[in-house]
């Protein structure tokens, strides 16, 4: 009687382990028919709905005035001489300066996609990417450094927003600097708004 049990466990495991074979051979093939489907891209999220070109092909930062960063940031700015990038200052009642530049760097389209994927698979936080109001270009912002990157897929060029780093802005609190950030963050929206055609 024992050994007919053995024998029936045993023609029981056989069966059931052919059954399993039989069972995962057609799914395996229906994988392979399967059309690979395509990676999402980083502009997968993007509908381009605008032309920039007075931006991001400016010959040079002369992209806004100081006047027209201070009605959209509601602080009074003025202009900065220096030869590398368009500065910018605000000078509070309490005697703190802040600083603001804007610089258009070349950049390859290749150089851009690789800079918005990194910003896309961040997890530490310290990489924020926003979709800009006009819902076509990324804004990256790298608050620990101070500036906010503006890139468009569609250009071979950025443009940088530096509102001063943790270090530079020592003199200011946290509250102030992450107000920076998010007033960094509309004049980067104005910026697109006001050369959008």
């Amino acid at each position: 009687m024992k050994i007919n049990y053995l024998f029936l466990f045993v023609i029981l495991a056989l069966s059931c382990k052919e059954g399993v074979k039989q069972e995962s051979l057609p799914m395996v093939e229906n994988n392979i028919e399967q059309p690979i489907k395509k990676t999402e891209t980083a502009t997968d999220d993007l509908k381009q709905n605008g032309d920039y070109t007075s931006l991001f092909n400016s010959s040079d930062c002369k992209v806004i005035t100081a006047e027209e960063i201070s009605a959209a940031l509601g602080v009074t700015f003025s202009d900065v001489d220096n030869k590398w990038v368009c500065s910018f200052k605000s000078e509070s009642a309490n005697n703190k300066t802040w600083n603001l530049t804007i610089s258009l760097n070349e950049m390859k389209k290749s150089d851009i996609q690789r800079e918005i994927k990194s910003f896309k698979s961040d997890e530490t936080g310290l990489l924020v990417l926003e979709i800009s109001e006009t819902g076509d270009t990324y804004l990256c912002n790298q608050h620990l450094q101070g500036y906010l990157s503006i890139y468009n897929p569609n250009y071979d060029s950025s443009v940088l927003i530096g509102y001063g780093s943790v270090g530079v802005s020592r003199g200011f609190s946290k509250e102030e600097r992450l107000g920076h950030r998010d007033l960094a963050l509309k004049l980067a929206n104005t910026l697109l708004n006001k050369h959008k055609k």
